[in-house]
Formats: C-alpha cells, structure tokens, sequence
C-alpha cells in the first residue's frame, strides 16, 4: 500500500499539485476513509451483538435473550477509535516523508527494490 501511495503522490506532483496541496488530499482520503469505516463498524457491530444475543441459547442463567440489554463502554470506545485514528495518522504519514525525500518523477517511477535507478528512470523517459 505504502508504495502505491507513493506512486500516486508522484502522479500528483508530476501533473502539478503542490506538496501542500498533495499532502492536504492525502490527509482528507485517509480521514473520510476512517470515518466512513467506523461509522461503518459500529452499525454493524451493534447489528451482530443483537443477532448473536437472541441467537444464543443461555443454558445456566435465566435471562430472556430477546428483552437482554445491550451494553456499550464509551471509555473502550474512546481508547480504540483514539488508537485507530494514530494508526491512522501513521499509515498517512511514511508516503508523505518519500514525497520530501524524492522528486515526483523518482518517487512515481520506484523500483521493486525500493531504490530509484537513474538508468531504468532515463529509459523509461527516453522516446
């Protein structure tokens, strides 16, 4: 993922975004991604904790598993959508740093070994 990103960042730059510009598109994906994903998650958690509480059958309690309450810790909550969003920030972070380290030609032509070959770069480039 870090070396399509990557790739992508060049194309950016390469048909004239700025890095402000690129890094500001970058942050805005990442970030409509998380949200999108969570939103996501929590609707469906909810969802399958009803389906999985009515389903199972409690054999040495005698509670009603259709009238069983659900309960949610926001505390747990907090802590894991705090720990995604870092994992996040981090994963948005390293394509960013090749971006300051390359330039956008080098950075959208990387090899597989990770290193930028200027013979493989100028044949590429040659008509």
């Amino acid at each position: 993922m870090h070396k399509s990103m990557s790739k992508e960042q060049g194309l950016l730059r390469i048909i004239g975004m700025k890095k402000k510009e690129v890094i500001m598109f970058e942050l805005l994906k990442s970030l409509i991604v998380f949200f999108v994903a969570t939103a996501l998650g929590l609707v469906f958690s909810i969802f399958l904790t009803k389906i999985f509480i009515r389903n199972f059958y409690f054999i040495s309690t005698s509670i009603e598993p259709y009238t069983a309450p659900v309960i949610y810790d926001v505390s747990s909550l907090k802590k894991i959508l705090l720990t995604l969003f870092i994992v996040t920030l981090i994963s948005i972070i390293i394509p960013i740093l090749d971006m300051y380290r390359f330039s956008p030609v080098e950075q959208y032509f990387e090899t597989g070994e990770g290193k930028y070959k200027k013979i493989d770069l100028m044949r590429r480039l040659s008509f």
